[in-house]
């Protein structure tokens, strides 16, 4: 195996890099479980308000 030699520059640069791109992604966590709640919340909605309108539909139906 070759080894690769990296000057300090080149470190902190790099831990730096990763140090933002793990921030990043933590906030990406943050975005898609919102997302997730916000999908639930539409199924929810979704899965009642079905039921009301058919039921309305029927009632309008039987004038």
């Amino acid at each position: 195996m070759s080894q690769v030699k990296i000057d300090s520059e080149d470190l902190e640069q790099l831990k730096s890099s990763v140090e933002v791109l793990t921030e990043q992604v933590e906030q990406l966590k943050d975005i898609i479980m919102d997302l997730r709640a916000d999908f639930a919340a539409v199924v929810d909605d979704f899965t009642d308000l079905v039921p009301q309108a058919y039921n309305s539909y029927l009632e309008a139906l039987k004038v």
